[in-house]
C-alpha cells in the first residue's frame, strides 16, 4: 500500500535504546486508533544485528525495515538523519507538518488533525 494519500509517521531509531523501545510500544495505541486510511507507520531500524532487530518488531503492526547497516545505512543520508531517534509527520499530500513528537497526546493531537 502507498504511504502517500494519507498521513503517515517515519521514524528512524536504533535497537539500543530503551526508551525509544518502549516509545514503540506506547506508539502502537496511536497507530491503532489511526490505522486504515488515517494514518500509516514507517520504521526504520538503524541497527547491526537483523535477528535482534526482527525479534523486537515482531509485535510492532506497521512497516519496519532495517539494512543491517548500522551507521552506515544510506538511509541516514538519504533522508539527512543526524540523531537517532528521529520523527517525521507528513500529512496525506506527503507534506512534513512536524518531527521529533515523541509525546503521545501530543502526537494524537496532531494526526488527528490531518
Amino acid at each position: 500500500s502507498s504511504l502517500f494519500g494519507r498521513p503517515f509517521i517515519l521514524l528512524f531509531w536504533h535497537s539500543g535504546d530503551i526508551a525509544q523501545k518502549m516509545f514503540n510500544a506506547e506508539l502502537k495505541s496511536i497507530y491503532e486508533k489511526y490505522q486504515g486510511k488515517k494514518l500509516e507507520i514507517y520504521a526504520v531500524c538503524v541497527d547491526t544485528d537483523k535477528a535482534y532487530w526482527a525479534s523486537l518488531i515482531s509485535h510492532l503492526p506497521w512497516i519496519n525495515v532495517c539494512d543491517g547497516l548500522g551507521e552506515n545505512s544510506a538511509a541516514l543520508v538519504t533522508y539527512n538523519i543526524t540523531k537517532l531517534p528521529s520523527m517525521f509527520i507528513f500529512d496525506k499530500e506527503g507534506d512534513v507538518v512536524d518531527k521529533d513528537v515523541y509525546d503521545l497526546d501530543k502526537l494524537d493531537y496532531i494526526i488527528s488533525k490531518l
